[in-house]
């Protein structure tokens, strides 16, 4: 039994569209077929975003060796140009140049995921597609060395 003014809502079983009010109508904010409903805005998104950050971070430490590899070596980098007496200017090249190496690794998983979840059968594109993520990776990678090598060497 409902109450008066109220819908019940289709769970999307024996063939009931979930989100569509089992009189028939449609749930107040539900998108109709073929409509996508409007993502939130405002601090509601800025959350959500926060949240899917998070979720890719933590699942880049538990999945990904060569992810916590980079942390580390970024790690020890940092405590070798700190002992060095690096500038200002060095700790800002040094932040920038790693964060790069962090995010290009994680956009190298998201290319692996996706292409393996596309086929893990050998292919062409998809070898090309894996390997470039991989290049983007090594290629923050000297960036980063050349940084430190810039700290070290005067």
């Amino acid at each position: 039994m409902r109450a008066s003014g109220s819908a019940e809502v289709g769970d999307g079983g024996a063939g009931q569209p979930a989100g569509r009010p089992a009189s028939g109508g449609w749930a107040p904010g539900a998108a109709r077929p073929g409509e996508r409903s409007k993502p939130p805005g405002g601090v509601t998104r800025v959350f959500n975003a926060l949240g899917n950050t998070l979720r890719g971070l933590a699942g880049a430490w538990r999945g990904e060796a060569a992810f916590r590899q980079e942390v580390l070596l970024i790690a020890v980098l940092a405590g070798l140009i700190g002992w060095q007496g690096a500038s200002v200017a060095q700790w800002v090249a040094f932040v920038g140049a790693a964060g790069a190496v962090l995010a290009f690794e994680l956009v190298n998983t998201a290319i692996e995921a996706v292409c393996d979840r596309v086929t893990t059968e050998r292919n062409e594109l998809i070898r090309i597609a894996k390997d470039a993520g991989s290049a983007a990776v090594g290629i923050a990678i000297v960036v980063l060395l050349a940084v430190v090598g810039w700290v070290l060497l005067g």
